[in-house]
């Protein structure tokens, strides 16, 4: 099952708004971009290929988006803890 597929059973279900689902969404689709051209950059470069992004590498944009992405990330996160009680174990 695909990360957008998850996303929207989640949506669905009533575990997250529609307005987090599309958030959780785009942030997925910005970062894996970025980790795409990342890693692209590095086969060019003959460089290891890994899941490291320099933040140097980025342009100011790149880099807002890539701050407001994580924390997207965390709410959502925040949402899943709360929902399925994570944090009380």
């Amino acid at each position: 099952t695909s990360t957008a597929k998850r996303i929207n059973k989640l949506n669905e279900l009533g575990v997250i708004e529609n307005e987090l689902a599309t958030e959780i969404t785009m942030a997925f689709n910005f970062l894996t971009n970025i980790n795409l051209k990342s890693n692209l950059e590095k086969l060019d470069k003959n460089e290891k290929v890994d899941n490291y992004i320099n933040p140097n590498n980025l342009n100011t944009m790149e880099k807002d988006l890539l701050k407001e992405s994580f924390k997207i990330v965390n709410k959502f996160k925040k949402k899943l803890e709360f929902h399925f009680k994570l944090n009380y174990v």
